[in-house]
């Protein structure tokens, strides 16, 4: 009896932070059924492997599977220092 090959644990995309915003489908192939919602925690694996993530207007952690990127997070640029024609 062959023996079921066991997936790869891939890490979780890089874009997923919190504040990003996505798009949620409950069928990963589904429809959009929670449009643009806050991811609101950073990803945490599951014991089988699966990475999940706390989005807003859904209870519980959803698959990194089943979302996709409306809008990253916004990362303030650092102010000008004084040797790159800012003011002192």
């Amino acid at each position: 009896m062959p023996v079921p090959m066991r997936r790869k644990p891939m890490p979780p995309p890089a874009w997923l932070k919190p504040g990003a915003r996505v798009d949620y489908r409950s069928l990963r192939s589904g429809p959009v059924t929670h449009p643009n919602r806050e991811v609101l925690s950073e990803p945490w694996k599951l014991g089988s492997g699966d990475w999940v993530v706390s989005i807003a207007g859904v209870s519980g952690g959803v698959s990194v599977e089943h979302l996709a990127l409306v809008s990253p997070v916004e990362v303030p640029s650092p102010a000008p220092t004084a040797d790159e024609g800012g003011r002192p």
